[in-house]
Parts: structure tokens; C-alpha cells; sequence
């Protein structure tokens, strides 16, 4: 268990100095894009850790600084894919840390963020089978918050969207193992609400 809390220090440590190594470069380079969105990546990698050892509230604050690196590069290359997707994943982090902390509203805004985010990167790289799992995945969390919500057409909706989407992920990677497993997984959840339902009537 020491070593691997020393281990997370460790990550901690080494993405805090990546980020202030950027923002000295933004100093002399403040228009860069790469700089920007490398910037996001590392505060988005420092929330996830963050969120790993239940240090919620830096978690939150990370996520949310990451969202506004990604806005800095995409207000100077509007149609960049790469880092539309990256906001797009930086939203769904932000949504699963808002899950956690109770704040239902808020995470299921973030979680339409994300989804609304990646279809902008997918319009500029409709074949980018990552954002279609990721978009995918992001639409299953949305149906487990709503399902928990007892939000029950709203969560049915984004079940079925999910499967949708990881249908098209397999359409062009049908070996993509995870995706598959994902799929199988937004199934049954919506097997289970569908059941949770009948029981209703």
C-alpha cells in the first residue's frame, strides 16, 4: 500500500511540473496550440489521479482548469479534432468527479458537454473510433445517473444511444475487445431498467 501511495505522489509530483514547465513556455509562446492542449492533458491526468485517491475537490478544480486549457487552444484552431476530443474527455472526468461529490445536475451537464463535444471532433474525424467509444461510454454514464435519478425515459434514451454508438465504433474495429465488453454492459442496464419498468406497470 506504500509504495503504491508513493507511487501516486510520484504522478502527482511529475504532472505539477509538467504543468508549470508549460505555462513558463505559454510565457514566451502564449499562442501556441500544442502548449495549450498538452497543458489540458496534464491537469486533466493530475484530476484523474487526484480523483483516484478521493481528493475530490482538487480533482474537481483540475478538470475544470483542463476544460479551460482545451478552450484557450480551440479559441486559436477552432476545428482541431485532436483537442475537441481531449475537451470531450476532460468533460466526462469532470462529470464522474461530480457524480461522486453528489452533484447529479451538474455531472449529467458535464456529461452532455462531453457527448456534444465529441460529435464536433467526430464531424472533423468521422472515423476516429476512440471518440465513438469514449462518446459511447459517456452516454452509458449518463443512463446510470438518470436510471439512479429515476429519470426512466431519459436513461432508456442514452442506453439505446450508447449501444448505437458502440455499434459504430465495431463497425470499424470489430476486434476491439473493450468495446465489445461495453456494449455487453450497456445491455444489460438497459435489460435491467427495462425489467426494473415492467415491474412497474
Amino acid at each position: 500500500m506504500q509504495a503504491s501511495l508513493a507511487q501516486y505522489a510520484e504522478a502527482l509530483a511529475s504532472y505539477q511540473a509538467a504543468i508549470t514547465v508549460y505555462d513558463t513556455v505559454l510565457v514566451w509562446a502564449s499562442n501556441d496550440i500544442l502548449t495549450h492542449s498538452n497543458k489540458g492533458i496534464a491537469l486533466q491526468r493530475l484530476g484523474e489521479v487526484q480523483a483516484s485517491l478521493a481528493q475530490y475537490a482538487e480533482a474537481l478544480a483540475s478538470c475544470q482548469a483542463a476544460i479551460a486549457a482545451y478552450d484557450t487552444a480551440l479559441e486559436r484552431a477552432p476545428e482541431d479534432a485532436h483537442a475537441l476530443h481531449n475537451k470531450a474527455n476532460a468533460l466526462k472526468s469532470l462529470g464522474y468527479i461530480q457524480f461522486a461529490l453528489a452533484q447529479y445536475a451538474e455531472a449529467l451537464a458535464s456529461n452532455q458537454a462531453a457527448i456534444t463535444a465529441y460529435d464536433r471532433a467526430l464531424e472533423r474525424a468521422p472515423e476516429n473510433v476512440q471518440a465513438l467509444h469514449n462518446k459511447a461510454n459517456t452516454l452509458q454514464s449518463m443512463g446510470y445517473i438518470q436510471a439512479s435519478l429515476r429519470q426512466y425515459a431519459e436513461a432508456l434514451t442514452s442506453y439505446q444511444a450508447a449501444i448505437t454508438a458502440y455499434d459504430r465504433a465495431l463497425e470499424r474495429a470489430p476486434e476491439d475487445v473493450q468495446a465489445q465488453h461495453n456494449k455487453g454492459d450497456a445491455l444489460k442496464s438497459l435489460g435491467n431498467l427495462k425489467f426494473i419498468l415492467s415491474q412497474r406497470k
